[in-house]
């Protein structure tokens, strides 16, 4: 499957118009794409015993750590390139690539993590019952990168700490996030996926609710209005509502906000890039002061949250639909924001379910 998939990144790069394949960050990307390509056809087709399995593995390892930093490359090459090409082409060649890539990596991260939850499962064996027992027992609801009964209250609150100590470090306060509605949801799904889009729905929202000034909103002289995340579980999905005071969305920005490449970073190699909203006009754009430890921090996982390329929330829909879902949101302007997750639960009620 991984040959056939790589195969149609490669096809699809080589149609793109002469000049933009040509351009250092496209070509590094092909070239990526087409080694992966030539590494995984060289492989043996038969996966015959254990052996044959860790070399798999191992080479589906260094596959993904070699892709980390394709998302940035394709922001860059396409920031230099789009006058090349119409921004509904780029749009339409962008989602096909990152649908793409994030069912390559599932596949791959699928096959190492199975890997490794059987090693666990062999070596605790081996050691007996006395040594087994000091190590912490693999969880029964994880399947590979899945997680049969996963809490998204836990999550949330991961990702929340997560993003209030960012805003703690760049702006030397955060907004408390509260989480209400039905918090002992359980369902079945990808939790980096839920993560990526958790992280980065909850850095704008925080983000907008500190950049805001509007002091009628706030508790009081020196605290901010509380980030509210609300969970309900229907009988398929899970929706998680993630509710901001932090001003909304103007309505000159809004139609753009899904826009690759659309944000509020001022590029600092570029003085006077037009394409831009400016530092402030939009509060679901990323600031400048998110930039630096953020920026590293936050593009861990299946290519994270990348601060001022323009990214994210483009790259948070994808997420959310890829099993099914979606993301919509709603800007009441000079108030504030309200975004609605809906996850569909991975099982045999989810039809035609392609990875």
């Amino acid at each position: 499957e991984l040959p056939v998939r790589l195969a149609r990144l490669i096809k699809a790069t080589q149609k793109l118009p002469f000049i933009v394949g040509t351009n250092p960050y496209i070509k590094r990307v092909y070239k990526l794409y087409y080694d992966s390509f030539q590494t995984i056809t060289a492989t043996p087709e038969e996966i015959r015993d254990k052996e044959d399995v860790d070399k798999l593995a191992s080479l589906l390892q260094g596959l993904v750590a070699s892709h980390a930093d394709v998302i940035p490359m394709l922001s860059q090459g396409f920031q230099e390139c789009k006058k090349y090409m119409p921004k509904e082409d780029i749009k339409s060649f962008l989602d096909g690539m990152i649908r793409a890539r994030i069912g390559i990596r599932l596949i791959a991260e699928q096959a190492i993590s199975l890997r490794d939850q059987r090693d666990h499962s062999i070596e605790s064996k081996e050691e007996g019952k006395a040594e087994a027992s000091s190590q912490l027992p693999l969880p029964r609801d994880v399947v590979g990168v899945v997680h049969t009964e996963l809490r998204p209250a836990d999550l949330i609150k991961t990702c929340a700490s997560f993003v209030q100590e960012l805003c703690d470090i760049n702006y030397g306060s955060s907004p408390e996030v509260v989480i209400n509605g039905q918090t002992d949801t359980t369902f079945t799904y990808v939790p980096v996926h839920l993560e990526y889009i958790l992280c980065e729905l909850l850095k704008n929202a925080l983000r907008a609710t500190e950049d805001d000034q509007d002091l009628t909103k706030r508790p009081n002289e020196f605290g901010h209005p509380p980030v509210e995340v609300t969970i309900a579980q229907g009988d398929h999905e899970v929706t998680i509502r993630i509710r901001d005071h932090g001003g909304g969305i103007s309505r000159e920005h809004f139609d753009a906000i899904f826009d690759y490449s659309f944000t509020t970073v001022k590029n600092e190699n570029d003085d006077n890039d037009s394409t831009d909203a400016g530092a402030g006009d939009s509060p679901y754009g990323v600031d400048s002061i998110f930039k630096g430890v953020s920026r590293l921090a936050m593009q861990a996982g299946l290519g994270g949250p990348i601060a001022g390329l323009g990214f994210g929330l483009p790259l948070t829909r994808i997420y959310a639909q890829y099993f099914g879902g979606d993301m919509h949101l709603i800007s009441l302007q000079g108030y504030g924001c309200d975004v609605f997750l809906k996850l569909k639960q991975i099982d045999e009620t989810l039809e035609d379910l392609q990875i």
